[in-house]
């Protein structure tokens, strides 16, 4: 019993005494814990793209780099480009510029909203000229575009070219209209010429020679081989002896239509007329004008669709009415008219 005590008071010793260790390999002790800590990684800041601000001053014209030729009621469109309106990726307190009139006071007075210029009576002498263009100032809040109270205006220049070796001036176009006989091409005069020189295309063709008129004071021509349902464009020059000058290239344009034929008129309700008439080729609709007077004074107009019939309300019984119609054709923010129909006249009776 004393032995087995001891032997348990020895193991209790050796357990909670240290002592190296030897082995084969020499001596190894325990390993340690390693209570080092990392280095954290540098904190990375993101990249703040910064606000475009650009000047009014960085706004582009375009259209008035070469002298341009004012001959009378010539006019030249240009484009103004404001500084920053560019920026398809906005930041919050970006700046934009937006074009808003043109003038040629540096104070903006007898301004311009539309981006043509011209003179009506033409300019012949070469010379430079300056122009003040005005924008609005837009702020970027993060979402929106925002107006600001902010105007400011920038300076930009062009120039007349000199004319007075032209040959003769562009006479300026005046109207194109269908008639009864066929398409009517009105310019305005051109003084000293000896006649004039017209032109027509069809559709997108090109320009031909259609005729040739003498006398300075003819100024219009009626086309009589104008075909129904086809789109013409008419255009003008001037000649003097062997002398040509040049036509606008834009012309002006126009579909043929025909007059429709009034057919019958009914009263078949009260305050009610109903018409009929026959279809145009290639109109894609009709407008009714009615009227007490024979003249068409203080008439009224309607607009009906592609049909061949209609009707008017709201007449007043025991008056007569006169009636008329005519097609119409829109074609690429064009509107042309035919010639009015017959008229005719119906007494309400109900």
């Amino acid at each position: 019993m004393k032995k087995k005590i001891a032997a348990l008071l020895l193991c209790a010793v050796l357990s909670a005494t240290s002592f190296p260790v030897t082995g084969m390999a020499g001596e190894f002790s325990a390993a340690s814990e390693d209570v080092s800590q990392e280095t954290p990684d540098p904190e990375i800041t993101p990249t703040v793209k910064p606000a475009r601000t650009p000047k009014v001053t960085a706004s582009v014209v375009k259209g008035l780099e070469k002298p341009l030729k004012f001959y009378p009621g010539q006019f030249y469109e240009f484009k103004v480009i404001g500084a920053g309106t560019d920026n398809k990726s906005p930041v919050k307190g970006a700046v934009r510029w937006i074009p808003l009139y043109w003038s040629m006071s540096s104070v903006g007075d007898r301004y311009n909203s539309v981006w043509k210029i011209g003179s009506p009576v033409g300019i012949s002498t070469g010379a430079s000229y300056t122009m003040y263009i005005f924008f609005k100032q837009q702020v970027y809040n993060g979402k929106l575009w925002i107006d600001t109270e902010t105007v400011k205006s920038m300076r930009t220049t062009f120039k007349s070219a000199d004319l007075s070796s032209s040959k003769l001036p562009i006479p300026s176009l005046t109207s194109v209209s269908n008639k009864s006989k066929g398409i009517v091409f009105k310019w305005k005069k051109v003084t000293g010429c000896s006649g004039y020189m017209i032109y027509r295309k069809t559709g997108s063709g090109k320009w031909t020679k259609l005729a040739t008129v003498k006398g300075s004071s003819t100024l219009s021509y009626t086309d009589r081989t104008a075909k129904s349902g086809n789109t013409y464009t008419y255009t003008v020059k001037a000649y003097k002896d062997s002398q040509q000058g040049s036509y606008n290239t834009i012309g002006l344009k126009i579909t043929r239509l025909t007059a429709p034929t009034l057919s019958s008129l009914t009263n078949t309700k009260s305050g009610r007329t109903d018409l009929k008439w026959k279809k145009v080729t290639a109109a894609s609709g009709y407008q009714v004008e009615y009227s007490t007077s024979k003249n068409f004074a203080n008439s009224k107009r309607i607009s009906t669709g592609n049909s061949s019939s209609t009707a008017l309300s709201g007449l007043k019984k025991g008056k007569t009415y006169y009636i008329r119609v005519r097609a119409c054709k829109k074609s690429n923010g064009i509107t042309s008219y035919s010639p009015w129909s017959n008229t005719k006249s119906i007494k309400i009776k109900k």
